[in-house]
């Protein structure tokens, strides 16, 4: 069977996504508006390697790595605690770091220091103040590393020349180790000074403050409007997941289509969450009967077009016509549709014959407002199906019904049967529905449900049409594929879908015609 595509079962849920994103969005927006504005503003430091002060190049990827090498740098606690004490006036090193962040600008070399406060000069005045911190902690370290590298050099080039001197000095005579000692020497402080010159002449990587923080003039949170648009967004998706697992979870079908494109079973009719005498229930009935007058047949052997007074009634096997309603389980509304259909065809001026199928969990006398005795049971038990036609009990229908020659009549449950799948089975249950349709020319069969017993297909040698109900509530997928797949494992003349309890909305145009009648629609037997 063809899977549901999921943007059907999404579509499916439309009302109940967008009114949840709506609130969600809704709710966002008040609860972003009601926070405190928070600001932020940006110093931007420049890293500057030794290559580039001496006029020399560096790779891309070197300068990245350079730049997240000082990055690290900045957030060490000494940098934090040197910024610190450059506000006004001083704050803790923890609140510091808890207002302040950096990161870095790509391979460009810059690194950006954001200073966020709930006032735009002190998130300005921090950002500047981890600036400064950091430029002064760097450009402190690297004048100290290089000072104490010219102080030991320095120092190595006095201890020589000392050496000189006292070798040198007047009075000392010199032996020719002496000499070679002092020439030795000179070439000693030579070297060092020429590395003294060399150490004072190339420059260290550098930073620098290239943009200072400017007072921010907005906000950069909340951002209602934003938050807002995220939240819809988030609940359109959340809501869109949530509608394919519950379908998933739940096993409901959520439409019409859902169901005729999982089960392969064209739709004849959809029926509302209504009362049998709303108008638009009974404009439903109206389009049952019209879908059905011009179904055609599942089963490959059996492709006419379907007519109720010809087609359900002449191409039928096992010696009799009938059309067949029934559900995968309980509760799925055969029995209403059941009733609501024979009473729809009779107002078309058709002779109609309800008869009750169910002989376990009987309704439709309910359904018709008839009385349950006497029925089927008592014609199985006379074993005599030329009593049908006797206790069959007339229903009441609307004059224009009966006006158009339409009459409706019902052979309800009657006496208890023992074994109701045997009884169904015998020939007299089969003559008595053939009795019924040569008298009244449609039949129309309230159905057992088909999962759990046999007695539904046991009417389909019956019935040459079978009208299959699926309810949103009650009926899951599990239960419609399988219940589908029996029947047509018996090649059951299938002829249409009908959806119950849609919650499609039904136009009220013919609202006033329904009601043209003075009595109460469902007291006079109407549905159509």
């Amino acid at each position: 069977m063809p899977s549901t595509h999921p943007l059907r079962i999404i579509w499916s849920y439309k009302r109940s996504i967008i009114i949840v994103a709506i609130a969600a969005a809704v709710l966002a927006y008040v609860a972003s508006h009601s926070r405190t504005p928070k600001y932020t503003a940006d110093a931007v430091v420049q890293v500057i390697p030794t290559e580039q002060v001496s006029g020399g190049a560096l790779q891309p990827q070197q300068l990245l790595q350079l730049s997240d090498v000082y990055l690290e740098v900045s957030q060490t606690t000494p940098v934090l605690a040197n910024s610190a004490k450059n506000m006004t006036p001083p704050v803790s090193t923890f609140y510091f770091s808890k207002h302040t962040s950096s990161a870095t600008k790509g391979d460009l070399g810059l690194i950006d220091l954001t200073g966020e406060s709930t006032s735009p000069k002190q998130a300005a005045q921090l950002a500047n103040a981890y600036a400064k911190g950091f430029v002064d902690a760097i450009n402190n370290q690297t004048n100290s590393e290089q000072q104490a590298a010219l102080a030991d050099v320095n120092k190595k080039i006095n201890d020589a020349q000392a050496q000189i001197t006292q070798l040198s000095a007047p009075g000392h005579i010199q032996t020719p180790a002496d000499k070679a000692k002092i020439q030795g020497l000179n070439a000693q402080v030579q070297a060092l000074s020429q590395k003294l010159a060399d150490q004072i002449g190339n420059a260290s990587n550098r930073i620098s403050t290239i943009e200072s923080a400017a007072v921010p003039t907005t906000p950069t949170s909340p951002r209602p409007k934003r938050d807002a648009a995220l939240a819809l967004i988030a609940a359109l998706l959340l809501g869109s997941g949530a509608a394919l697992l519950w379908s998933l979870l739940a096993g409901r079908y959520s439409s019409a289509e859902e169901a005729s494109m999982d089960l392969g079973i064209p739709i004849i009719g959809e029926l509302p969450r209504a009362a049998p005498d709303d108008p638009a229930a009974i404009e439903a009935f109206r389009g049952l009967r019209t879908g059905i007058a011009y179904a055609t047949f599942e089963t490959p052997d059996t492709m006419d077009r379907l007519d109720p007074t010809a087609a359900v009634l002449q191409n039928g096997a096992g010696g009799g016509g009938a059309l067949q309603v029934t559900s995968a389980n309980l509760g799925a509304g055969k029995s209403y549709v059941a009733a609501n259909l024979a009473r729809a065809l009779a107002a078309e001026g058709r002779s109609v014959a309800a008869v009750e199928g169910d002989l376990r969990r009987p309704t439709l006398a309910q359904q018709l407002e008839i009385r349950p005795n006497p029925g089927v049971g008592d014609v199985l038990h006379g074993e005599d199906a030329s009593l049908a036609p006797e206790l069959i009990q007339p229903v009441r229908l609307p004059p224009s019904a009966a006006r158009r020659g339409g009459e409706l009549h019902a052979l309800p449950v009657g006496r208890r049967v023992e074994d109701p799948a045997e009884a169904l089975s015998s020939k007299v249950m089969s003559d008595a529905l053939k009795v019924l349709e040569d008298q009244f020319g449609t039949v129309v069969i309230d159905s057992p449900p088909v999962l759990g017993i046999t007695d539904a297909l046991v009417l389909v040698r019956y019935s040459n049409a079978v009208v299959f109900v699926v309810d949103a509530r009650r009926t899951s997928r599990v239960q419609a594929r399988r219940a589908v797949e029996t029947l047509r494992a018996i090649n059951a003349p299938i002829v249409g879908l009908v959806y119950n309890r849609s919650k499609t909305s039904f136009s009220p145009y013919y609202q006033e015609d329904v009601r043209g009648s003075r009595l109460p629609l469902k007291k006079q037997g109407v549905a159509p």
